[in-house]
């Protein structure tokens, strides 16, 4: 998205000089570090959300097969 975006950008300035921007590529992006650790969490959270519904479904067949 980002990537289009900076392209539509780069399109409409280049047109006047006749030139046509056909790949923007973004490389070393360096999130600030609030973002970091948001992502974390996240990752964190979906990990966590997992392990959840491993354990709930192991609690779940250990019960219905009666072990």
């Amino acid at each position: 998205m980002i990537n289009l975006d900076i392209r539509q950008i780069l399109d409409a300035t280049a047109a006047e000089w006749g030139v046509e921007v056909t790949l923007v590529e973004l490389k070393d992006i360096q999130p600030p570090d609030s973002m970091k650790r948001a992502m974390a969490r996240q990752a964190e959270a979906e990990r966590e959300k997992r392990a959840k519904t491993i354990s709930a479904a192991t609690v779940a067949a250990t019960a219905f097969f009666g072990e």
